[in-house]
């Protein structure tokens, strides 16, 4: 099946997140939009979505495409102890190292040109609803 550029990059991200082992144990999944409960946030849950493509001309015959795809790591926590986040904060990192230092496997033509990470936690959300949330976008570039 034929997938918009945007789209195969985000799986690849997934399928590169999952067949990594970092400290927190996940899966990845691809999603349009969000909608997990509190309750599904017991479990920790990673997002990939993509956001946005930027195409500028780079020469007569190429376009330079840059595909920001968004990684939400999700979490709801137990306790009011704030030393809870910092686990998440460190694999939020760990997540941000490893997708800027090389291109998805399965999409080789992606090449990683920026990491953002913002917010590096929701307060409003940590102090609310004592769920743990941090924002990862990576920027791909690709020619074509």
């Amino acid at each position: 099946m034929l997938n918009a550029v945007a789209v195969d990059i985000a799986n690849a991200v997934v399928s590169a997140l999952n067949a990594e082992t970092f400290s927190q144990a996940f899966t990845a999944s691809r999603t349009w939009v969000p909608r997990e409960t509190l309750e599904d946030l017991k479990t920790l849950t990673v997002s990939v979505v993509p956001e946005t493509v930027r195409a500028e001309r780079h020469d007569r015959a190429q376009f330079t495409e840059d595909h920001r795809i968004v990684v939400a790591v999700r979490k709801k926590l137990d306790g009011d102890d704030l030393t809870d986040v910092d686990p998440y904060v460190l694999l939020v990192q760990e997540i941000a190292d490893y997708l800027r230092a090389a291109r998805p496997p399965t999409y080789q033509d992606a090449a990683p040109v920026g990491v953002e990470i913002d917010p590096i936690f929701a307060p409003d959300q940590l102090d609310t609803k004592r769920q743990f949330t941090s924002v990862l976008t990576v920027t791909y570039q690709v020619f074509r």
